[in-house]
């Protein structure tokens, strides 16, 4: 991006940055962002970013510089494999929200294990099991894959023993383990159809 095009930028964007007690925030959300302005990756304390609502394929690799980002909605949008990638390296996540970006079981091919995250949203894409990279989460309490293709809830359900909440709702389901039941630390529960 050209500084010519970095001011317009800053002259045309309303302020997007709320300084909390615990951090920064920024919303960009509902905005037709077709990419990530370069002000996000180089924010300092960012512990929030919504993304959501927009036309986002690509994140930018700094993203996973941002050691003090906590949160990431970007749910809405267009996201391709690759910003994935991106996302997967951003391993002090505690939150995210990546619901209705029409993804498949095999765009979520992340590697790198999320250290902190706690709660997913996976709602609204085109997912037909739940991706196997989701039983490494060990510190997950909260999961929400409702609004799939999913027809099966394996046996694997177990490893997520920290769950608190899960909503597997609107979905094809033919069959749920009974590991689902095995899991003490559930208190909510949504199969419905």
């Amino acid at each position: 991006m050209t500084t010519l095009e970095r001011q317009r930028c800053l002259q045309t964007q309303p302020s997007f940055e709320k300084v909390t007690e615990h951090g920064t925030e920024i919303d960009l959300s509902s905005r037709k962002l077709l990419r990530v302005p370069y002000q996000v990756c180089i924010a300092t304390n960012l512990t929030s970013l919504n993304l959501s609502n927009n036309v986002l394929s690509e994140l930018p690799e700094q993203l996973c510089r941002l050691t003090t980002l906590r949160r990431l909605v970007a749910a809405d949008n267009d996201l391709l494999p690759t910003a994935l990638d991106v996302i997967g390296q951003c391993s002090m996540l505690a939150e995210l929200d990546l619901s209705y970006n029409d993804l498949c079981v095999d765009d979520v091919p992340w590697r790198v294990h999320f250290k902190q995250l706690t709660r997913l949203n996976l709602s609204g894409n085109r997912l037909e099991a739940i991706p196997q990279a989701l039983f490494a989460l060990r510190f997950l309490d909260t999961l929400d894959i409702s609004d799939n293709n999913i027809a099966r809830i394996s046996d694997d359900i177990k490893e997520l023993n920290l769950l608190t909440s899960l909503n597997i709702s609107k979905n094809r389901l033919q069959s749920v383990s009974s590991q689902v039941g095995a899991l003490s630390s559930l208190k909510w529960l949504d199969l419905s159809a």
